[in-house]
């Protein structure tokens, strides 16, 4: 009877889980799009800095509801995170080098890099391609055995303080653009640390009448961020571009904690759980559908707003189709496991 209950309990918890990865690999995909086209226009309706103040946090505080180390050896738990990141790093750059390789020797494209030079930037990864993120996200979970191995909120806050103070060293002393983006690990792990801190307090933390107030906040505090913040146009933590720091954080925290309360009471989002279950494959494919596209795109006149919104939205809808189809040929095959997943053979009868 307690175990059917406790199955319950937890069917719809990580289905609004799926539904906030959706949101954030949406938003992801969306953010690309406003920028690749033309962020001017992005930046002047205020859409790309809003975007981007929560679509990669959300991601490492979804990231961090799931952590659990404890109890698991050291080995395995290194084993089972390159199973699931380390293997598709591996499989989404021989597909970049295959791109690039079909672009100089079919298409005769000039490209501003070597394929050997491509590969050494991939390998070395000092904020490269979209990659970085899987790299970021690799390391934050390795130190985050040892920094959140018990639900500690003591050990938790300390861990986050000396994040904190981390990354501010770093910016204090130009430390960007590390190996393996190393760099970008304390950004990432202080949101990781918040998701795993709030996951036994979700019913304290995310109220459905408080998501407006989240909202309010977060988009409040990444618009003086931007504002008090020479030269930023929006935050982007693959470029390194936070602006003053507790804001960024605070501005990100916030904007996630709307996000979440919202797909806490979302019952029903087919798409958006597709996605979200599927969030890894969106994410290394997606660019490939919007560099193809972007050759057709710079040949419109993006003069006026409408346009340019059409233009993102015609683009958005584009690369969700064309992705969406990814996971079915991709999912329940060996080639899953290139991927991250797991491969299941199906019992003949």
């Amino acid at each position: 009877m307690t175990e059917s209950i406790n199955t319950n309990q937890i069917k719809p918890r990580m289905k609004w889980v799926d539904n906030a990865k959706g949101i954030a690999m949406f938003s992801v995909i969306l953010g690309h799009c406003l920028e690749y086209i033309n962020s001017d226009m992005g930046c002047s309706l205020l859409l790309l800095p809003i975007v981007y103040s929560f679509s990669v946090p959300l991601f490492f505080m979804v990231s961090g509801y799931f952590h659990k180390s404890e109890n698991v050896g050291f080995w395995k738990y290194v084993l089972k995170k390159a199973k699931s990141i380390l293997i598709p790093y591996a499989t989404f750059m021989v597909i970049c080098l295959l791109v690039s390789a079909i672009r100089i020797y079919v298409f005769k494209t000039e490209l501003e890099t070597t394929l050997f030079q491509e590969f050494l930037n991939i390998v070395i990864q000092r904020h490269y391609n979209m990659l970085w993120f899987l790299a970021v996200l690799f390391l934050t979970e390795i130190i985050s055995y040892f920094l959140l191995y018990k639900k500690n909120y003591i050990l938790i806050f300390v861990a986050i303080a000396v994040s904190v103070l981390t990354a501010f060293l770093l910016r204090r002393y130009n430390l960007l653009y590390l190996p393996w983006s190393i760099d970008i690990v304390p950004f990432a792990f202080i949101f990781y640390a918040v998701g795993f801190a709030v996951r036994d307090s979700e019913e304290k933390v995310f109220f459905k009448w408080l998501s407006p107030i989240y909202l309010t906040v977060g988009v409040a505090l990444t618009l003086i961020n931007l504002k008090i913040t020479p030269g930023l146009r929006y935050v982007n933590m693959y470029k390194s571009d936070y602006g003053f720091l507790p804001l960024y954080f605070l501005g990100g925290i916030a904007m996630s904690f709307g996000i979440l309360c919202i797909c806490k009471w979302i019952e029903k989002g087919r798409l958006l759980s597709y996605i979200g279950k599927n969030s890894l494959l969106f994410y290394g494919f997606h660019l490939f559908v919007l560099t193809f596209l972007m050759h057709f795109i710079r040949k419109i006149s993006i003069a006026s707003y409408p346009v340019y919104l059409a233009t993102v939205v015609g683009t958005l809808i584009i690369i969700t189709a064309v992705v969406s189809i990814v996971p079915l040929v991709i999912n329940n095959t060996p080639l899953c496991v290139l991927f991250g997943k797991p491969y299941k053979k199906k019992k003949s009868k």
